[in-house]
Formats: structure tokens, C-alpha cells, sequence
């Protein structure tokens, strides 16, 4: 048995310790609840079969969120990082080709590996979420001591659960609540509707539900609508139960002022797309960072980042929010969870041909921020200055503040940085790297080298490395493995790496054939050519999808069914870009 160094152990977490933001930290002791809570979900009662994972996994991911919002100082942000997080995971999840109902069938323990994915943790616990403000706190505590005393040490399914929950509270309709929510695919869009007299008097209110086409199911929300005024108060807020119907009356705001804004998932209850109307959109969009409720605002950018990624909104706009009102931002979790957005965005959703010039005024922001801000915020903003930079200039700039020996900068972000005055062919790269090897002789440094040897924009680099990947008498770990292919794509090689698109198609399948799940997945992302700009992509993933075998390659089908999902709606921003 391998045994890590404990002088290496001990570099790794206090490397770990000196990253991590508060998001970090929520992050972690979330997942040191969610370990805590199977032992009642999972190992007190376990499910039937893995129809059942719900049961587990939602449940564990939920009751952590609870756990770390209602019993640790962290308090309240613990549901900031699980709508940034979770919530963000099973609503991507939701909407792609292979998403799946909760409960489906199962058919044996290899089947059900796909699944354990953003729709049973992510979309699992929102429900869970939802499904307590539905019956309750108080009922489904008492629920919760029942279903245990009655099953304990045994095995149930969810139907067991349900009734459960059902003799608490005789207004849950357990049957109907599973068929709605857990026995369906698909993410509903809510949209309230308001008219006015010419005095700003409401004369009807009403909210408009949507389904995917794929997935025509109306379901039961129950969702916190909140009025608010000029200066971002909340006027007023009561519960609204949106019916299994495309037209849901509100008429308890008939006859009442029109608010400047109105949001109809006050507190986050609700599992469905929040679509503003437009009075609250432009309401919003000027008047963002004075809403003193830091999720409500997560909500809120949450809003315009599905605008944004529905092309219902230019990513331009979005990322223009980002770049004049995120600097305003106070809660530290929320600007790392709108960076990580708009990377995202700002890589994949836009045009070729401004890519490199939204990215460099993200950079600018980011790397001004270095020497403005304090504690985590800067360390927030160091992250993301290293990840904007996009030219040779402002990898230099970064080089600087490394030679400089900045104190905010931590190993890691050293490293990241050597990586990309590598991939930038800066001047002083090879001296960079070879001074970081003699100090840092971590785990992590052997795999940061591993990535800077396959990402200099060299012919010869690149065809040592895509070599390397097919050595059949390789000694390399997955985790090398996995380290090395992640240097090699970049954007700004893209002459060098374009034979590499038809390398890639032509032994994706044997590839994935041969090897280990885990080195078929690093060759899949790491090394995928994701141009949504180039055709021949799309065709090519299309063409590889149909001859695939059912039994053979369910993996990578589901792997390319995804990828497919993402570059049609990447295709999709950059149409309405265009326009």
C-alpha cells in the first residue's frame, strides 16, 4: 500500500487551507455533513434498490445544506453556495438530452452509476427544499423521527418515505407530489404577468408556466412572491401556489399599486426557471447591488444568466452587468459564483472574434481588484485576473506580480500562472518553471509540470504529447494522465491544434473502447475541440452518436449526447451575438 509522505500531506493541506474562500469552506463542510447525515440516509435505512438513490444521496445533499445553514455560523450563505452549486448543476442537468426522472428504472448496479449525477443530488435536494416548505419544518422533523423508528436497519422505497411524510401532514398529496416531481424530466419556466391602469393600479395578475418541449409536463410550484419598492425593501411577500396549468390567477395583488419589481421565488422554495417581466428586468438590472438580500441578488444574476444562456439575452449584456456592477458586490461567495459564470460565458457563448477583447476587460477588473480588496475578495479576484488573461500582456503582468513574490498569490496560483507564460511562450517561462521545480517538490508540483509540458505552442510539443496519451506501455497514474492532457488545449493555439479535431473523431471511440472509465473521461473534456464556430464539430459528434453500440458505449454516448446539448445552445448565444 502507498503511503503519501506525511511532510507531503501536510504542504497539500496547508496549501488547501491558504485557497480556500468562504465558498471553499462552506463547500467542504458541506460535504463533511452530507457524510455525516448517511449515516441515518443510507446506512440506519437503506433504499430497496437503486431506483431508490434519492432516498440517499438527495437527502444527505439537502439536510448538509440545512445542517450548515441553521447550526454553524456560516448560517444563511450555506443556501447561497448550494443555489451557486447544486442548484446550478441540476438545472444544467435538467435541461440537456439525457436527463432522467429521480425515480426511474434501474436495471442492474452498472446502470445506475449514470446516475449519480445533477439530477439525483442537485435536482433531488431543490425538491427536498421545496417539499419542506410545502409541509413544513415542524411536520417534516416529526416525519423524519417516524420514518426512522419505523424503518431502522431495514430497507424501504420512496413510496415508504411519502406516506410517511403524508400521515403528518393530511394536505400532501404523497402520490401526486412524487408523480409531478419525481417520476418526470424536464425544467418548468415561471413568468408572472402584470396589467395596469393609467394610474399604475394592478387590474390583473397572473403567472405563465412553460415546459421544454422534449418534456410537456405542468407541474405544482409553491413558490414566496415578494413586492418591493424604489429603494429595494420588500413591501410585501406571501406564499403562491402555481398550479399544474399554463395560467395560474394572482388576485391578491388586483387592486394594489404596481411594485417597481416583483420576484416570484423569494427565498429560492421553487425548481423552476424565474423569468422577470421586463418593469422588474430593467428595475433589476440598474438597481442590482442595492437589494440587500445576498440571495435574492444570486437569484436575481441567476435570472439574467438563463437570459443569457436561453438566447433570450445577449452574453454581451451579461457579461456587461458583470463587468459595471460586480465590483459593488459584497458577499464574497456571490462574486466568486458570477466569475465562475461568466468564464463560462465569456469562453464558450460568444463570438471567436471578440473573445479575446471581453476577456481582457474581465481581466482588467480582475487584476485592478488585486491591489483594492482584502481577505477572500482578493483572493477571489486573483483566481479570476489568472484566468481572464487572455494575451501575452497581461500573462506578463501576472508574471510580474510572481517574480515579485506577492504574498496574495497562492502555490497554486503560481503554478497556474508559470502554466500560462508557458502556453504564451513568455520569455522568462523556462527559468519560471525551473526556479517553482527546485522549491516545490509537492504532489502538485509534479502534476502542474506534467501540464506545462503539453502546453508551449509548439508542432513538436503537441505531437509528443498526443503520443504520450496513446502509449500502450505507459506507467502514468490517471491522475498524471489527467494532468498532462489538461495543458494542451488553448484557445489561442487554435492554428497549431486544428489537425488535432480530426485526431481527436478518429479515436474517440477506440479510445473510450479500451481504456479505463476515468482515462476515457480525461481524454473526452480535456482534449474535446469545443468550436461551436466550426461545423465540422457538430457534424462529427452527430455522426459518431448514431453508430454508436447501446451496449458498448453508454458512456461516451451520454458523454456526446451532452456535449452536443452544450454546443447547440453555445451555437444558439452566438447567432443572437451576431444579430
Amino acid at each position: 500500500m502507498y503511503l503519501h509522505p506525511l511532510h507531503l500531506l501536510l504542504e497539500e493541506l496547508i496549501e488547501l487551507i491558504l485557497l480556500f474562500t468562504r465558498c471553499n469552506f462552506v463547500i467542504s463542510f458541506k460535504l463533511f455533513n452530507a457524510t455525516r447525515a448517511h449515516m441515518w440516509f443510507g446506512n440506519l435505512v437503506s433504499p430497496v434498490w437503486w431506483d431508490g438513490l434519492w432516498l440517499n444521496e438527495s437527502f444527505a445533499t439537502y439536510m448538509a445544506a440545512l445542517c450548515t445553514a441553521e447550526a454553524t455560523s456560516i448560517g444563511s450563505i450555506a443556501w447561497n453556495v448550494f443555489n451557486g452549486g447544486m442548484k446550478k448543476w441540476a438545472y444544467e442537468s435538467d435541461q440537456k438530452s439525457t436527463t432522467h426522472p429521480i425515480q426511474g428504472v434501474v436495471n442492474d448496479t452498472n446502470e445506475t452509476f449514470l446516475n449519480f449525477d445533477g439530477i439525483t443530488y442537485g435536482k433531488g435536494a431543490s425538491l427536498l427544499k421545496q417539499l419542506v416548505y410545502v409541509v413544513g419544518i415542524q411536520d417534516f422533523r416529526k416525519g423524519m423521527e417516524t420514518y426512522f423508528k419505523k424503518y431502522e436497519w431495514g430497507n424501504t422505497t420512496i413510496d415508504d418515505f411519502l406516506a410517511v411524510l403524508s400521515e403528518q401532514n393530511s394536505h400532501f398529496d404523497n402520490k401526486g407530489w412524487s408523480k409531478e416531481w419525481l417520476e418526470t424530466s424536464g425544467t418548468n419556466s415561471l413568468e408572472i404577468k402584470i396589467n395596469v391602469d393609467d394610474q399604475n393600479m394592478i387590474t390583473d395578475c397572473w403567472v405563465e408556466q412553460g415546459y421544454p418541449e422534449e418534456h410537456p409536463h405542468l407541474r405544482t410550484h409553491h413558490c414566496e412572491l415578494a413586492l418591493f419598492d424604489n429603494d429595494c425593501t420588500i413591501q410585501d411577500s406571501f406564499k403562491v401556489v402555481v398550479l399544474p396549468q399554463e395560467v395560474t390567477p394572482i388576485p391578491q395583488l388586483i387592486g394594489k399599486q404596481s411594485p417597481p419589481f416583483v420576484y416570484l421565488n423569494n427565498n429560492d422554495y421553487a425548481f423552476a426557471k424565474i423569468l422577470l417581466d421586463q418593469k422588474s428586468q430593467d428595475f433589476c438590472l440598474e438597481s442590482i447591488d442595492n437589494i440587500d438580500d445576498s440571495l435574492l441578488r444570486q437569484l436575481l444574476w441567476d435570472s439574467f444568466y438563463i437570459l443569457a444562456r436561453d438566447a433570450k439575452m445577449k452574453p454581451t449584456k451579461y457579461l456587461e452587468l458583470v463587468k459595471t456592477k460586480l465590483i459593488h458586490e459584497t458577499e464574497a461567495t456571490l462574486v466568486e459564483n458570477i466569475l465562475r459564470k461568466a468564464s463560462a460565458i465569456s469562453a464558450r457563448d460568444i463570438p471567436k472574434s471578440i473573445r479575446i477583447h471581453e476577456r481582457s476587460q474581465l481581466f482588467d477588473i480582475a487584476f485592478s481588484q488585486l491591489f483594492t480588496t482584502t481577505g477572500e475578495f482578493q483572493i477571489i479576484w486573483t483566481n479570476f485576473s489568472i484566468t481572464f488573461a487572455s494575451t501575452i500582456e497581461q500573462v506578463e503582468q501576472l508574471t510580474e506580480q510572481l517574480k515579485l513574490n506577492n504574498p496574495v498569490l497562492s502555490q497554486n496560483n503560481r503554478w497556474k500562472i508559470i502554466l500560462k507564460s508557458i502556453a504564451f511562450n513568455c520569455e522568462d517561462s523556462q527559468i519560471l518553471l525551473e526556479t517553482e521545480q527546485e522549491t516545490d517538490k509537492t504532489d502538485i508540483a509534479k502534476r502542474n509540470i506534467l501540464s506545462c509540458n503539453s502546453s508551449a505552442p509548439s508542432v513538436a510539443v503537441k505531437e509528443a504529447a498526443w503520443n504520450r496519451y496513446f502509449d500502450a506501455e505507459t506507467t502514468a497514474s490517471y491522475h498524471e494522465l489527467e494532468s498532462d492532457m489538461s495543458g494542451f488545449n488553448w484557445f489561442h493555439q487554435s492554428e497549431i491544434l486544428e489537425p488535432y479535431k480530426v485526431k481527436y473523431f478518429d479515436s474517440l471511440v477506440e479510445y473510450m473502447r479500451n481504456r479505463t472509465v476515468q482515462q476515457g473521461t480525461a481524454f473526452f473534456y480535456n482534449l474535446f475541440p469545443r468550436d461551436p464556430e466550426d461545423p465540422y464539430v457538430l457534424i462529427k459528434c452527430n455522426e459518431i452518436l448514431e453508430m454508436l453500440d447501446d451496449e458498448k458505449d453508454v458512456i461516451l454516448k451520454r458523454k456526446l449526447t451532452e456535449a452536443i446539448d452544450s454546443l447547440k445552445i453555445s451555437i444558439k448565444c452566438i447567432k443572437l451575438e451576431l444579430e
